[in-house]
């Protein structure tokens, strides 16, 4: 039975981050309508989201946690079912909603009902690290974005697995401790922003990278499920392990130093949810031993469960509280631990729409908090202040689904590698310049195909994108830019604009010869910056592109930040070579942001052919969209292809250098 109770939940946590992945991003596409919709009215629409979880509690004692916990992972599998047939839109967003609602009472009623400790963290874990692993099988496109019967099989065959094995009754073991389930909550979106990260690991290091977070992900569950015998591992080497990671974002890292914090963090966090939810083991002990009963190593059963246990309460001897108080206790311990994950989530949200910074405090908080109840749980309880791990640990914990899920990941990623031509252009260069929204449609689907076949149908030579996403948690988790170089066979360079996962990019088929970013003056709710790619053409003549996006302060017109991207162009102008500036400026034609552009020779490529509306994608009326050239550069050809996969247009240009 406790085997089947943690694959249960596995699958049941995998469902649940999977539509997360789905509800976050429409909530910000569909219901914020990509910033129509104030913040605060956005922040409430998923703070109340999350509350409903408190409903959770009362019900689970009205109808019983196990009838309870069933049928709300039953909701959740069908609703998760139903959210594949949907096309985006509100059907989409109320769909996810009615999903996520049903996942976070499925949680709560397992805490009133009371799993064994040793069995939830296991379980929390294994569907981390079930999720990590599909997330990188799947090359970073969630089952929501895929089709193809094979979905719907995986969608029905996890739904009815998981309904069949949720618990209907408790074990009699000794059930993991409150703290242990407002852990879970903080522990999903640390897992989500940086442990789980799969896209945005890959985007810093590459596809050795997603092997290293999947193992480090399967070997945090392996972890999390040891605690006996003598070797001792120090709960403050647990809290490190997280805050290695948190102090990687809090400083923007990169590269493979991004890589160990994320690893860190995943096996952090598998160390730390185990010792909360084994903490209530010493307790057990102490309390067994003080009614007389002893126990020997392992899990504690309850010698006198009360009438609370017929109704589904956990009553366990010795615990600190047993019966229906204690199963209270846990399940509002679980759905404030989701409020506290909510809250954190849209903090780190805010960070950017509030100019409050990168959000990287959010995750520290989060990576703090997890340690000091890692700490102060088992301290308590009365536990020892150590992780009791078994003698032989490392051969249990270094074993052969850890080699598989790595190596898995490993093919998957070498499969997916972009091919990259080394062809050189033509002397007739063609440009596109698209906001691609982080990769959501009109509808709020995810449309990385959509938005490659409107490049494609350009046939272009460099692509310079705006709103370029890799990894952000708040959009699904996907490397979009590495999803569309695959596609159209680019090789590519990034420059981060608010932090190291949100920015500009430039796609080429041509050589690249060098690149700079610099950061323009704030203004706006985010960052920006100004991204120079120096490219050598046919003939081995040099032509500069910049990718930049203004981001004005509401109807001001972002004037500091064009002198800054035109000092950049005067730079990359020196000895003749011609410059192109191109991107969502977020100005009019003629605003007097252009004045400093104009001032080092830009002229506008598309005047001869306006009107060119880029905005809105599906009836635009404003051009904010531009492509600035300065001389020695002809222009001709303009063309905004009809299409839904952003909400803006792409412009498509060609160029006669020289």
């Amino acid at each position: 039975m406790v085997i089947a109770t943690v694959i249960t939940m596995a699958l049941g946590i995998a469902l649940l981050i999977d539509v997360l992945r789905v509800w976050l991003p429409s909530l910000i596409t569909v219901y914020g309508a990509a910033g129509s919709t104030p913040a605060e009215q956005l922040g409430l629409f998923a703070l109340a989201c999350f509350a409903v979880a408190l409903l959770g509690v009362p019900l689970a004692r009205w109808v019983g946690p196990g009838r309870f916990a069933t049928a709300s992972v039953a909701g959740l599998a069908v609703a998760r079912i139903f959210l594949q047939a949907t096309h985006g839109g509100r059907p989409q967003l109320y769909l996810a909603t009615a999903a996520l609602i049903c996942g976070l009472w499925w949680l709560v009623g397992l805490a009133v009902g009371g799993l064994p400790g040793r069995a939830a963290a296991n379980a929390v874990l294994g569907g981390f690290a079930l999720s990590a692993l599909g997330h990188a099988v799947l090359g970073g496109v969630d089952l929501m974005w895929r089709t193809g019967w094979w979905v719907w099989l995986v969608l029905v065959l996890a739904g009815l697995a998981a309904v069949a094995a949720t618990p209907r009754a408790p074990s009699g073991k000794v059930a993991a401790p409150a703290g242990f389930w407002f852990a879970v909550g903080p522990a999903v979106l640390l897992f989500g922003i940086l442990g789980g990260a799969t896209a945005r690991v890959g985007a810093a290091a590459g596809v050795w990278a997603v092997a290293v977070l999947v193992g480090a992900c399967v070997l945090g569950n392996r972890l999390s499920g040891v605690g006996r015998k003598r070797l001792r591992v120090p709960l403050a080497g647990l809290a490190a392990l997280l805050l290695l990671g948190s102090v990687a974002v809090a400083n923007e890292a990169s590269g493979w130093l991004l890589v160990a914090g994320s690893a860190g963090v995943a096996v952090g966090l598998g160390l730390c949810l185990g010792a909360a939810a084994r903490a209530a083991r010493a307790a057990g002990v102490a309390g067994a031993s003080r009614g007389g009963g002893g126990a020997a190593d392992g899990d504690i059963r309850s010698s006198a469960p009360d009438a609370a246990d017929a109704a589904g309460g956990t009553g366990v001897a010795g615990t600190g509280g047993s019966g229906a108080g204690s199963g209270v206790r846990r399940g509002l311990a679980a759905a404030g631990g989701l409020l506290v994950c909510v809250t954190l989530l849209f903090g780190y949200y805010a960070s950017y729409d509030l100019d409050l910074g990168s959000g990287s405090g959010s995750a520290t908080l989060v990576a703090v908090l997890l340690a000091a109840l890692a700490v102060a749980v088992p301290a308590l309880l009365g536990a020892r202040a150590a992780v009791r791990a078994r003698a032989r640990v490392w051969p249990r914990v270094l074993n052969l689904d850890a080699v598989l899920a790595g190596g898995l990941a490993l093919l998957f990623g070498l499969w997916a590698l972009p091919a990259v031509t080394s062809a050189e252009p033509p002397g007739m260069l063609r440009l596109v310049s698209y906001n691609i929204r982080m990769g959501f449609d009109l509808d709020g689907r995810f449309s990385v195909d959509a938005l490659a076949a409107t490049i494609q149908s350009q046939n272009p030579d460099v692509v310079l994108l705006s709103e370029v996403d890799r990894g952000w948690f708040l959009n699904g988790g996907h490397d979009t830019l590495g999803l569309l170089a695959e596609r159209l066979g680019m090789r590519y360079v990034f420059a981060p604009a608010a932090d190291q996962v949100w920015g500009d990019a430039v796609l080429t088929r041509a050589t690249i010869v060098s690149s700079r970013s610099v950061a323009l003056p704030r203004e706006g709710p985010t960052g920006a910056q100004a991204l120079g790619v120096v490219l050598r053409v046919a003939g081995g003549r040099e032509l500069a592109v910049v990718s930049t996006h203004f981001q004005p302060a509401g109807d001001s017109p972002a004037v500091r930040q064009a002198t800054a991207a035109a000092e950049l162009v005067r730079e990359l102008s020196a000895g003749g070579r011609p410059v192109v500036l191109a991107g969502d400026l977020n100005i009019e034609p003629g605003a007097p942001a252009f004045a400093p552009l104009a001032a080092v020779g830009l002229t506008d490529a598309l005047a001869p052919s306006r009107p060119v509306p880029t905005f809105p994608a599906d009836v635009p009326t404003q051009q904010i969209d531009h492509v600035l050239v300065t001389a020695g550069l002809v222009a001709h050809g303009v063309v905004t292809p009809e299409s839904r996969a952003s909400d803006h247009r792409a412009v498509a240009v060609s160029l006669q250098v020289g």
